[in-house]
């Protein structure tokens, strides 16, 4: 998934003038678009004076149900279906299985939610 920090524009200003900068140098560092020169420090500062960490995630539904499934419909007409107990994953795209795989780890959720958004 996409992060990013968020900040408000009094943060952005600030930040332009401690670190002498360009706006432009700012956004590529709260976009994490570059991970050299003052892009750390400049993501440090704003983390550490009220930057918020966010992440882009698309817009799905999602429905947990009683036996502990976690099913996710995609505007693409993909389905994710998670046992959450046991991180067993089916998908199907148009009512077809496309795919089984057991997940461990909310980064490998959000890779295969990347996946299926492709379809």
């Amino acid at each position: 998934m996409e992060k990013y920090i968020e900040v408000s524009e009094d943060l952005r200003t600030k930040l332009m003038k401690i670190f002498n900068c360009s706006k432009m140098t700012i956004w590529r560092a709260l976009f994490f678009k570059q991970d050299k020169g003052l892009n750390p420090k400049i993501r440090h500062y704003a983390l550490n004076n009220g930057g918020v960490l966010m992440t882009k995630a698309p817009a799905v539904e999602t429905i947990h149900t009683y036996d502990h499934h976690m099913v996710q419909t995609f505007p693409n007409g993909a389905v994710l279906d998670i046992h959450m107990p046991t991180g067993e994953c089916k998908v199907t795209h148009n009512g077809k299985e496309v795919r089984m795989l057991t997940i461990v780890t909310i980064p490998e959720l959000e890779q295969l939610q990347e996946e299926i958004e492709k379809y």
